[in-house]
């Protein structure tokens, strides 16, 4: 689906939600005066630790990436998603300043639309989700306390919150969603709902309880490393793209063990045996396939094909999610290594030919997704962490691709990420304190 169209409701048999409208069903909090509707009830009652935010009480401030200028009126005959969201007592604004810091507390990436007041909204999971914000009148008779001096009826309005899933998992858009609900009615949070990193820790969100390792004997696994090579040497984007998704997987010692997960990434950050060779040459085709300027890239996947997961994907969003895949995959296989015992560090800092031609590569996609963070939040932020990762191996190791392109970028990401992204905020925070640039940066 178009993400440019105007916000309408998937579910069109769901003719309910107007009656619903028509005759509201007042839920007073009894921990506050705010009154609220649910529409379709999604229960609010379980409780998280919360962590206090700031208090919303005033309109955004300059800063706010969301002023919304303009709420459109919800018509009556269109139907809404059975959870949207009647808020009573709580001005749009208010509501709005609390949806971005909800927004930037769980780094979720976000194209802000003022005058629709409409946001869209991608994690890096993979959910795509729309948040738009709808304003109803309803009509206060005579006589009550609501009409005005001279007895004639008042029109008063109250916001709706609408969130619909355009892609992804049902089930994290459903955490995702009461989550944001929680942070809008109490203006609290609990812990981070979305992976930051999508690290191997954090990313069970549905099936936390299942047990990860696997059995110490070898025999039982396959060997799936030639799978994964062929698929990245595929010239169709849907094949890179699961190749990349089995790479992450061999990188996951969770998933493979230690020393498969080792051996890979080994491969892969130092050029080891053949494998690395293999693993290296089809890695920078994919990145430069994946670059946004690439010819080649727009001739690499047969549109009249059906892509095996999602036939939706246009060959910008197939290159974007080879971007991001990208960046997680070298995000892990430099974790594996700066996790490894400091005994190895020294010998495995040694190991790095920074002047190499995949390195030199590799650093400028990583610079040119930090250049475009405004666009690409997650990929940035991971590419941050690879720099600082770096630095932290190999002390000055900024010095091919020079210190000043990465501290610039690394700035400039800083501060969007100060407004909008918390993951991005806090990695590339980490490579100016590796960088030692961080007090300058902060005296600003």
């Amino acid at each position: 689906m178009n993400n440019t169209a105007p916000f309408r409701s998937m579910d069109m048999a769901r003719a309910r939600n107007a009656a619903l409208l028509r005759h509201p069903i007042e839920i007073v909090d009894s921990e506050s005066d705010t009154r609220h509707l649910m529409l379709g009830g999604i229960s609010l009652r379980k409780k998280a630790s919360p962590v206090s935010l700031n208090e919303a009480t005033a309109p955004p401030s300059a800063a706010e990436p969301w002023k919304v200028s303009n709420i459109p009126i919800v018509p009556a005959d269109m139907p809404l998603e059975p959870t949207a969201l009647l808020i009573e007592g709580i001005s749009p604004s208010v509501i709005a300043s609390r949806i971005c810091e909800f927004m930037k507390f769980n780094s979720i990436c976000c194209d802000y639309h003022g005058n629709a007041a409409r946001v869209d909204c991608k994690t890096i999971c993979g959910l795509k989700f729309v948040v738009q914000l709808w304003r109803k009148i309803k009509e206060q008779q005579c006589g009550t306390k609501q009409s005005t001096p001279n007895g004639c009826s008042d029109m008063e309005t109250a916001t709706i919150l609408e969130v619909q899933r355009r892609r992804g998992c049902c089930i994290v858009m459903r955490s995702v969603r009461k989550s944001l609900y929680h942070a809008v009615l109490k203006n609290t949070m609990a812990n981070s709902i979305m992976a930051g990193d999508g690290s191997r820790k954090k990313r069970s969100i549905c099936l936390p309880n299942l047990p990860r390792s696997f059995p110490h004997s070898t025999d039982a696994r396959i060997d799936t490393t030639p799978h994964c090579l062929d698929l990245l040497a595929s010239a169709r984007h849907d094949c890179n793209r699961f190749g990349l998704e089995m790479l992450l997987v061999l990188v996951d010692s969770d998933l493979v063990g230690t020393t498969k997960a080792e051996e890979v990434a080994q491969a892969l950050a130092f050029g080891i045996g053949e494998l690395g060779s293999k693993i290296r040459k089809t890695f920078l085709s994919i990145i430069a396939l994946a670059s946004p300027k690439s010819k080649e890239a727009a001739d690499g996947c047969d549109v009249e094909d059906v892509s095996l997961l999602d036939c939706s994907l246009t060959i910008d969003e197939e290159k974007q999610l080879l971007r991001l895949l990208s960046a997680k995959v070298l995000s892990s296989c430099l974790d594996i290594i700066m996790e490894r015992e400091q005994d190895y560090l020294c010998n495995e800092a040694n190991m790095l030919d920074l002047y190499s031609d995949f390195w030199s590569k590799t650093a400028s996609f990583l610079l040119l997704q930090m250049d475009e963070c405004a666009k690409r939040q997650h990929e940035a932020a991971l590419a941050a962490k690879c720099f600082r990762i770096l630095e932290s191996l190999h002390p000055g190791s900024m010095i091919p691709w020079t210190d000043s392109m990465v501290v610039t970028k690394a700035i400039k990401a800083y501060k969007l990420g100060q407004q909008q992204h918390l993951f991005l905020e806090q990695e590339s925070g980490k490579l100016l304190h590796t960088l030692k640039v961080m007090k300058s940066v902060t005296s600003l």
